[in-house]
């Protein structure tokens, strides 16, 4: 069993700030924006730049329908959402009422709170009054994707805020669209509370529809769009629409991460952990790579991300990863040239001996070992002495270090990889299952997806002088 959890006294650096995984991370503003129906009317006193959309006059009433979606985070607005959703019928995505703003997990997204608003601009011998009958709603959408399956569900709440009486009554009709309707079927709409709101009871219920979409799956992968169109109308204006549609909550359906279908917010950057309570001299070596070199190879900071390199069978190149590794760390380096103090945990596996460690991992694109050029790879080196030399060693039971192979030139700081001799238990543990049958099945990571590493216990540490010396308590 391994001991508890060591104190690494290590040559470590910081440069990272940790984003805890499956923190939901925001969508840009503009990334939901909506955008104009048409054909539409020109509008008669309003701007169609200010986002309005205007049906035709209602010549017996003298009344123009216009209609805009507009992206709104006040606290009003979130108010209205969270008392809207009923007990029994509570949100899809069960954080959406805890974050401002749009924001995505791998899986989730809340795209925005938003409010619909629908007006009567009163008209006589073609010029505006002045009068203007107000009608709006409180609206947020939620989409919940699976990576077991094709098929995904959305869902929109939709609140009253204000509705004129002089409009009688106003009735929406929602449009869920797949965008792609040759690659997505989209399923019935499913409401809770109509959607017709009279204005004598204009606070009487809210409306919560759920639709499903479903990828036909006959290719490998493919992304999706999915658009929302608002209609509303009344006995006395004739109908306006809002259409609107999220681009940083683009789908990507595939089978190629798993044979089963599944699908992903792909623009979700997902955060690997390594595990430091098993694994602390990898966590070392991997953290002191990426903080001190100016690549820094996974650094959400300096917002440099690992590019995932799968199977041969599965990336663009053809490139088998073990290639890669094959260049930092060819077969037997570690008995024939890796530091000889480097300490394997025989009480752990009885066979267990020194092996090479590389940061960034060969399965990415930033790999030492990985052929530029039309190849892609970012940082190519001729050998693996081209990189940081270290090892790792145990002065005693729970206590590890990282030093410098002294035996080696020192190291400029401007190497672009690290290589580092330790127990291979240690080393195989630090990736292995965890990562190629956890971490990226779990997000369905696909050629070239990019991704961060963040090594928490050393967030402490201090990167910005030539000796890096960082003592990691235990957690």
């Amino acid at each position: 069993m391994w001991p508890p959890p060591p104190t690494a006294g290590t040559r470590l650096p910081t440069g990272t700030t940790h984003r805890p995984p499956g923190l939901p991370q925001a969508l840009s503003p503009s990334r939901g924006r909506p955008t104009a129906v048409g054909p539409t009317v020109p509008p008669i006193g309003r701007s169609a730049d200010d986002g309005w959309d205007c049906g035709e006059l209602n010549r017996a009433t003298g009344i123009q329908p216009c209609s805009r979606l507009v992206p709104d985070t006040s606290k009003s607005v979130r108010d209205a959402l969270a008392k809207g959703v009923k007990a029994d019928l509570p949100h899809l995505v069960d954080w959406c009422g805890t974050y401002i703003g749009s924001h995505i997990k791998r899986y989730e997204a809340c795209i925005s709170s938003f409010t619909f608003e629908y007006e009567g601009i009163v008209v006589k011998d073609g010029k505006p009054t002045g009068e203007i009958l107000n009608a709006t709603w409180a609206v947020g959408q939620e989409v919940k994707l699976s990576g077991t399956s094709s098929t995904f569900t959305q869902q929109l709440i939709i609140v009253p805020v204000e509705i004129d009486a002089k409009f009688v009554s106003v009735t929406l009709n929602v449009d869920y669209n797949c965008m792609m309707p040759d690659v997505c079927s989209n399923g019935p709409q499913s409401w809770d509370g109509a959607l017709e709101w009279l204005g004598t009871d204009p606070f009487s219920h809210t409306a919560i529809g759920t639709i499903d979409h479903t990828w036909n799956a006959e290719k490998n992968a493919e992304t999706l769009d999915l658009s929302t169109k608002i209609t509303a109308y009344s006995p006395v204006a004739n109908p306006a629409a809002t259409r609107w549609q999220s681009d940083g909550a683009q789908i990507r359906c595939d089978k190629i991460s798993s044979v089963t279908p599944g699908c992903t917010f792909h623009k979700y950057v997902p955060t690997w952990v390594m595990n430091f309570a098993k694994t602390p001299p990898a966590v070392a070596h991997a953290w002191l790579i990426q903080s001190k070199l100016p690549n820094h190879p996974g650094s959400q900071a300096a917002n440099k991300p690992l590019f995932y390199l799968p199977a041969a069978s599965k990336n663009a190149s053809g490139r088998d990863p073990d290639d890669n590794r094959k260049v930092i760390c060819p077969d037997g380096w570690a008995a024939a040239y890796g530091n000889p103090d480097a300490t394997p945990v025989t009480e752990i596996s009885s066979g267990d001996k020194a092996s090479c460690d590389e940061f960034a991992y060969a399965s990415t694109y930033n790999s030492g070992g990985m052929p530029g050029g039309s190849t892609g790879g970012m940082n190519e080196v001729d050998t693996g002495n081209d990189c940081v030399q270290t090892y790792a060693t145990r002065v005693k039971q729970s206590e590890w270090h990282l030093y410098d192979d002294v035996r080696e030139a020192a190291p400029t700081w401007q190497e672009v990889c690290g290589r580092s001799a330790m127990s291979s238990w240690i080393n195989s543990t630090s990736m292995g299952g965890a990562f190629s049958s956890g971490f990226s099945t779990k997000y369905r990571m696909l050629d070239k997806d990019p991704y961060w590493v963040d090594f928490p216990e050393f967030a402490h540490c201090d990167a910005s002088k030539a000796t890096v010396t960082c003592t990691a308590p235990k957690p």
